[in-house]
């Protein structure tokens, strides 16, 4: 297993959005493999404390993801600054979030990405992703309960990225 590991550090930066699905289903493999070997037989817990070979592996999902999520952030915001000071952010490699929505700039590799990047960071535990899952859901949410029927809703989680947020925000979401 450390081989395939040591291998994943090779797509480091990848960005093309078939390479990462595939990837992806091949890192959630292998954390499904190390949840079954911390598993004891008996053990009440249901969902334990991740083992120490999981927490490593969450730190090597973030390496791996972070660039590339960063990178659509910086692009995206590049696209949308109409002023000089944001585009200097933008290329200097400063972190602008502008969130989960799509834009009408994406190229459609980005929004093939942009789920998976977000699901496997999630799924590490960023705490940056998880949050503004939260919030995603929040707002869809109080605009499907609070609008009345058959009136145009706003806040609403795209298509594209519903069922990212629906998991990330199950799996995290505490007691509630």
């Amino acid at each position: 297993m450390k081989t395939v590991l040591d291998l994943t550090r090779a797509y480091m930066g990848e960005d093309r959005s078939s390479v990462w699905s595939v990837l992806a289903q091949g890192l959630g493999h292998i954390r499904f493999i190390l949840q079954e070997m911390a598993y004891k037989a008996g053990d009440e817990v249901v969902f334990s404390d991740p083992s120490p070979e999981e927490v490593g592996l969450n730190n090597l999902y973030t390496q791996l993801t972070l660039p590339v999520y960063e990178k659509l952030e910086m692009l995206q915001n590049a696209k949308l600054a109409s002023n000089t000071e944001a585009q200097n952010r933008a290329s200097s490699g400063s972190l602008l979030f502008v969130g989960f929505d799509p834009k009408p700039e994406d190229s459609n590799n980005d929004s093939l990405l942009r789920p998976i990047i977000l699901d496997v960071l999630g799924r590490a535990g960023h705490p940056d992703v998880i949050s503004r899952a939260r919030k995603a859901f929040d707002a869809h949410y109080a605009s499907v309960m609070e609008t009345p029927e058959g009136q145009p809703q706003a806040n609403l989680i795209s298509p594209d990225l519903r069922t990212t947020i629906y998991s990330l925000c199950l799996r995290n979401g505490g007691a509630e």
